[in-house]
């Protein structure tokens, strides 16, 4: 998101005239569930997560955001914080699979 504000600065008494000043201002922090971009599935048009549930390992769909830091991806939809992912799952799908711990 972009704005436009008025801000008043004092600058030193040589500062050049002319010349142009760009700052970025911090608007706070965000909380995010993020997982590894690995732990992604992508079936056809749809993008979903391997979850470990209490038989093993389901599917769930969700809805990715933007790129956070070096190898994670946001999750706007379909996963809650504290949900357990499975990023090393064998085979296609893996449902169903039992997990170790």
């Amino acid at each position: 998101m972009s704005k436009t504000v008025e801000v008043r600065v004092t600058l030193p008494a040589d500062w050049p005239t002319g010349v142009s000043l760009t700052a970025l201002v911090p608007g706070g922090t965000t909380r995010a569930v993020t997982i590894p971009v690995d732990a992604v599935v992508h079936r056809g048009q749809l993008t979903g997560v391997r979850v470990v549930t209490a038989d093993g390992v389901a599917l769930r769909w969700i809805r990715l955001g933007r790129a956070v830091g070096e190898g994670r991806i946001e999750v706007l939809s379909g996963l809650e914080a504290g949900d357990e992912i499975a990023v090393e799952a064998r085979g296609r799908d893996a449902v169903g699979e039992e997990v170790a711990k």
